[in-house]
């Protein structure tokens, strides 16, 4: 993976992390339930996995994400 597509994953995972956490809203810790502590432990991960997993292609990450 060159220097320019990593920029690219990184500049994408990061946009897609920031939309998703709007759309989740914010909630301090004590608000979570289970099921939205979870979910951002996942979307954290999947979007670290897009970032920086050069065997990942852009779009199964980009709908593991959004899914």
């Amino acid at each position: 993976m060159d220097i320019f597509e990593l920029i690219f994953r990184l500049a994408l995972a990061f946009l897609t992390l920031l939309v998703l956490t709007r759309i989740m809203g914010r909630k301090e810790n004590s608000q979570m339930t289970f099921f939205n502590f979870v979910s951002a432990i996942s979307i954290g991960t999947l979007g670290a996995s897009l970032a920086i997993d050069a065997t990942l292609s852009i779009r199964n990450g980009l709908i593991a994400l959004v899914a």
